[in-house]
């Protein structure tokens, strides 16, 4: 068997188990520069939960904010995940792409990010891979 063959038999085996629910090794934020917030701005509290996709090297592929309890900070908190990466997420080992929730704190004027939650998976996207 060729090694072509042999990588590309392996990427399918791997991306069959990552959607059948193997576990992955969610990825962590490493240059992630939060954004400087007054309590003016914002008040004493606010918080945002933001899905982000980040490619097989870290990067932040796309963005979108599912909840915010203001407007004006969920776009402040998009616009800072941008720019951030992230160890990319681990399957078997290997580097692969990531779907997860971000969540943002502000508290007394402070912010903190916690680690990325995995976002659940699309009915669309169980449907397309059960009908493959």
């Amino acid at each position: 068997m060729s090694s072509a063959l042999r990588s590309a038999l392996f990427f399918l085996a791997c991306s069959a188990n990552a959607l059948a629910g193997v576990p992955v090794d969610p990825p962590a934020p490493y240059r992630a520069k939060l954004p400087r917030f007054t309590v003016e701005q914002f008040g004493t509290f606010a918080c945002a939960d933001v899905l982000v996709e980040t490619n097989a090297y870290g990067f932040v592929t796309r963005v979108e904010v599912k909840s915010a309890s203001r407007a004006d900070f969920g776009e402040a908190c998009l616009v800072a995940i941008r720019q951030w990466r992230y160890a990319p997420a681990r399957s078997y080992g290997l580097p692969t792409p990531a779907k997860f929730i971000q969540p943002i704190r502000l508290t007394a004027g402070t912010v903190s990010a916690e680690r990325g939650k995995p976002a659940a998976p699309s009915l669309s996207a169980a449907t397309t891979a059960r009908q493959q």
